[in-house]
């Protein structure tokens, strides 16, 4: 919601004319891009890449220590 609010608070600067207008044009531009992708990869690409760490961490994880998978009811009837 920040990241949407400034983006909307550089909108004028975005569409301004006059003296000076280039230079806060291209200032603008490259926030609101910066924060379009910055706000796009934490919805999206944060995400899949923890689910993607997890699987991973429990594949190679279990594999060298089994024995820290077992719940404690295994562990009395062992």
């Amino acid at each position: 919601m920040t990241a949407l609010c400034m983006i909307f608070g550089m909108l004028p600067l975005i569409f301004s004319s006059g003296a000076g207008a280039n230079g806060n044009r291209a200032l603008s531009i490259g926030v609101v891009g910066g924060l379009l992708v910055g706000t796009l990869a934490l919805l999206f690409l944060v995400p899949v890449l923890f689910v993607l760490f997890q699987k991973m961490e429990e594949r190679f994880f279990r594999r060298r220590h089994p024995a820290a998978h077992t719940t404690s009811r295994e562990q009395i009837t062992e």
